[in-house]
Parts: structure tokens; sequence; C-alpha cells
């Protein structure tokens, strides 16, 4: 046995017992995909479908993505939106 395959069944093991989170199969799903098993065999051990798996991974890629570029800040989107300045 491969360590993918430990993985997956230690996951499909817990699950069966801790099935009523969301929250719990969310960070499951994003641990399966950060060790590397395919995108439908994460969405078999979680009971998600493939497009929930696949909304989840670009979700937490967007969001690993704009912490590495770091927040970016326009002061001018305030003035159309016609709200006073965060700045004075």
């Amino acid at each position: 046995m491969n360590t993918k395959e430990v993985i997956i069944n230690a996951s499909r093991d817990f699950l069966e017992f801790n099935t009523a989170s969301h929250l719990v199969r969310w960070v499951m799903v994003v641990f399966l995909l950060f060790c590397g098993v395919p995108q439908k065999t994460v969405a078999a051990v979680t009971n998600y479908a493939d497009r929930q798996v696949r909304n989840i991974r670009v979700r937490f890629e967007n969001a690993a993505g704009r912490e590495e570029e770091g927040a970016k800040y326009s002061g001018d989107s305030e003035v159309y939106r016609g709200s006073p300045p965060l700045h004075p």
C-alpha cells in the first residue's frame, strides 16, 4: 500500500463516524487534495459531487493565491461608491 491509499482509507474511516459536520468534510476535501489525491477519488470518499469538490478546490486555490499576492488597496473605489474615505 502506498501513502495515498493509506490516507484515503484513514479518511474514509474517519468520515464514517463524523458525517454530520460539513466543516469536517470540507477540511477533509482540502486535505486530500493537498495530499495529491485525484478529484474523483476525493468526491467518492467524502460523498460530495465532483463539481462540489472542484468548487472547493478552486476556492481554496484562489484564497491561497490572494495570500501570496498580498492585499491590494484601491482608494479610488471608495469615491465611486460614495462612501467616506477610510483614511482622513
